[in-house]
């Protein structure tokens, strides 16, 4: 899964100064899930393994072996959870979703 990036793209120099832009029109931030066959996965693993490749994802790994893969749209609020300060936001579209069901649930118009 992936999403289109939103944000500006800068590209730096070796001093932090700005250098450039990036055209964001096919730039996506990768999301998991990451679905892949298994054999696939496992070989595009034990070559980047043999060749000492560090990879960010399975998609890298698949990349790296040759494979090739297709960008599938993400839904809104696919939320990545890395750090402990990405926990509030999480609990609090978790929250708002359940309330929003709640709420659908009791209203009769809802239920037509």
């Amino acid at each position: 899964m992936a999403a289109p990036i939103t944000d500006t793209l800068k590209l730096a120099d070796p001093n932090q100064f700005v250098s450039g832009s990036i055209d964001r029109q096919n730039v996506f931030a990768m999301q998991t899930p990451q679905i892949f066959r298994r054999r696939l996965l496992v070989e595009a693993y034990e070559q980047i393994s043999k060749n000492s490749v560090t990879v960010t994802d399975e998609v890298s790994a698949i990349e790296h072996a040759g494979g090739r893969t297709v960008i599938v749209p993400a839904q809104d609020h696919n939320l990545k959870i890395t750090f402990a300060s990405d926990l509030p936001l999480a609990e609090f579209i978790l929250e708002q979703r359940s309330s929003s069901s709640r709420a659908k649930s009791r209203d009769p118009a809802a239920k037509s």
